[in-house]
Order: structure tokens, then C-alpha cells, then sequence
């Protein structure tokens, strides 16, 4: 009989759920790699393990999946939204580990997720450099408005001042690592050429875009991609009395959104798509950041469709007469 495997992620520990019909047998093992070598071990005592299924955790998760993967389990990796969605409709008010391990093996069982695989080396290093350059910005900036919180004393102000210049230099410096990187592997390197032939789209945000999303067949549509994203609409509507302004659902991925803001700025202005699509939308009176959004999504659904069809982009795409087959 087929046996569903879920595991609830920490960062000392692994909690591990095999749901054969209605049966379930629990473990707990150490997030290391002896633990996990036992924990394949056990999952070997099974007759046919269908699927080993855990959330998108991040670091904590990477070094099960990719030991499971290696060992010939078929794993998937999921977003945690979806799990906490699934819980939520089997109206539990349960809250462990070892539950959490259980939803997760239930949803395996009741769901089929896709398979996962693991991303190449070199896409690893350019999330790892990525993501870290990411939170040099962010401790920069946070710096820049210490200098204008009304500090005095000189020595606090100098030692911010190198810090910031120091950050600088090290900011420049895996941004031309990042580069570099890709054009090392020809194929992230052709998606990187056919990303920022989309006006708008500079080496940086084709860096955190190829960085972050992986591989593009992962996702089977647009939509998909803006949902992973987090810039689907999300809507507030209830009977006839309740009709709130459609809002972003913000529950995706945090720095590709924030990668994506200032490209679509710059996008308003010199892509002829999403420039002529932004003078639409600010003649219905739309507010500016509601449009910039949407220029968002309308520039992600250009990168999405450049590497799909492995074309460069072509701003009279829309206007070509569809021959029919």
C-alpha cells in the first residue's frame, strides 16, 4: 500500500508523519545529516513510499530535500500558504509539530503535488548572493536614516559614515559578482539577455528574478507566476453591503516584488506596452501606486512570456495578425 510522507520543518529538528490509508506512524529526528540518514532508514522500511512531502523553508529544509531526492523519493516542496490553507479547511484548532507533519502528509495524500527538483549549483550561489545583497541595502539604509535622526556626536557620525562606504563598496562589488555569475553558465545567461531586452528590466532584476523563481516551466501560466509573486488581486466583496478596494494580495515572494517596483517605474516611461497600458489606466483615475502595481504584473507577464517562447521582447507582439492553423 502506497504510504504519504509529510514533515514538519525546524531548524533543530525534523518531525515526520507516514500516513498509509488511515494509519499514521510518527518520528522525530535531528535537522543533520546523521539524523536524516536515519530518518531514510525508517522511511525505507516501508513497502512504496508515493511522495515526501514538506514546506518551502528556506535553509532549513534544503539539505532534506536534496538527501531525499538523492536517495530516489519522489519529494515535493511547497508553499507554506497552501498547507495553512488546507488545515484551515479541516477545521482543527490542533497546533504541533507532529500535527503539522500530519496535515502536510494528508495533503500529499489527497492533493498529488507536483514533484520538486533541485535547482542547479550555480542558481543556488546566485540566490545565496542575491538575497544577500538584498539585506545589505537594507542595512545601509537603515544607516542612511540614522544620519538623519539628529545624531551629534561626531565619532557616532563618522563610524556610520565609513560603515556606509564600506557597505558601498562590498554592495558594488556582488553586483559584479552576480553578473559574472551568470554569464559563467550559458543557459542562465540566455535568459538573462532575453529578460532584459524587456525595457525596464536591468541585469539586477533579471539577476533576482532568475534567482528566485528558478525554473520557468514550474509554472504553468502567468497567473501562477503573479500568484508566486504575490501581486494577484485580492478581492473583499460580501453580500451587497460589503466592497473594498481590490488590493495586492502581498502573500508571495517579498523580494521579487520589491525587485520588480523601480523597474516598473522606469517601465511607465520607455516600455511602449506598459507606458501606453499606464495612460489607460490613469484616465480611469486609478491612484499612482495602484497603477505601478499593475505595471508590475503587465512587466511580469513580459518575462514570463520572453522565456517561455525563448523570444526577445517585441513591443508589436500584441498588434500581429494570429494566423490560424
Amino acid at each position: 500500500m502506497s504510504a504519504f510522507v509529510g514533515v514538519d520543518v525546524s531548524k533543530a529538528t525534523l518531525d515526520v508523519v507516514v500516513l498509509v490509508e488511515q494509519k499514521q506512524s510518527y518520528c522525530q529526528v535531528p535537522n543533520t545529516t546523521p539524523g536524516i540518514t536515519d530518518l531514510l532508514k525508517w522511511l525505507d522500511t516501508f513497502e512504496q513510499v508515493e511522495t515526501v512531502c514538506l514546506e518551502a523553508t528556506g535553509r532549513y529544509g534544503s539539505r532534506l530535500a536534496k538527501m531525499l531526492y538523492a536517495d530516489g523519493f519522489r519529494v515535493s516542496v511547497l508553499n507554506p500558504l497552501r498547507i495553512k490553507s488546507f488545515a484551515q479547511s479541516l477545521l482543527s484548532r490542533n497546533k504541533t509539530d507532529k500535527y503539522d507533519a500530519f496535515v502536510i502528509a494528508l495533503y500529499a495524500q489527497r492533493m498529488a503535488p507536483d514533484p520538486w527538483t533541485p535547482p542547479s549549483n550555480t542558481l543556488e550561489r546566485l540566490k545565496e548572493r542575491t538575497r544577500l545583497l538584498h539585506s545589505l541595502k537594507q542595512t545601509q539604509q537603515a544607516y542612511r536614516n540614522r544620519l538623519q535622526s539628529g545624531l551629534e556626536d561626531e565619532i557616532t557620525l563618522g563610524v556610520i559614515r565609513d560603515l556606509i562606504a564600506d557597505l558601498d563598496e562590498r554592495i558594488i562589488a556582488l553586483r559584479k559578482s552576480l553578473i559574472s555569475l551568470i554569464k559563467q553558465d550559458n543557459e542562465l545567461n540566455q535568459q538573462r539577455q532575453l529578460l532584459t531586452s524587456i525595457p525596464g528590466v536591468g541585469d539586477l532584476t533579471a539577476a533576482v528574478f532568475l534567482a528566485e523563481v528558478g525554473e520557468i516551466h514550474h509554472f504553468p501560466s502567468r497567473r501562477a507566476l503573479a500568484s508566486y509573486v504575490g501581486i494577484t488581486p485580492r478581492l473583499h466583496d460580501s453580500g451587497t453591503s460589503v466592497h473594498r478596494h481590490s488590493r495586492i494580495s502581498k502573500q508571495g515572494n517579498k523580494r521579487l516584488r520589491t525587485a520588480l517596483y523601480f523597474p516598473a517605474i522606469s517601465a511607465k516611461k520607455w516600455n511602449p506596452i506598459c507606458h501606453e497600458f499606464s495612460q489607460r489606466l490613469e484616465k480611469t483615475g486609478l491612484a499612482k501606486k495602484a497603477i505601478i502595481i499593475a505595471v508590475m504584473k503587465k512587466l511580469l507577464h513580459q518575462m514570463y512570456g520572453v522565456l517561455k517562447s525563448q523570444q526577445p521582447f517585441d513591443p508589436h507582439f500584441q498588434q500581429k495578425p494570429q494566423i490560424a492553423a
